[in-house]
């Protein structure tokens, strides 16, 4: 099972490599963000 707080993880690490002016580091972590959540959504709505 996924775990919800990944995808928060990622996008508070994205945050910071945007502050810190790290665009490539901030991009990949935004992906990821978007692939857990697309993740998290199918995981749940398959429960229902």
């Amino acid at each position: 099972a996924l775990n919800p707080r990944y995808a928060a993880a990622y996008l508070n690490l994205a945050l910071q490599y945007r502050k810190q002016g790290q665009p490539t580091k901030a991009q990949s972590c935004y992906k990821k963000v978007c692939e857990l959540s697309d993740a998290l959504c199918r995981q749940y709505a398959s429960q229902f």
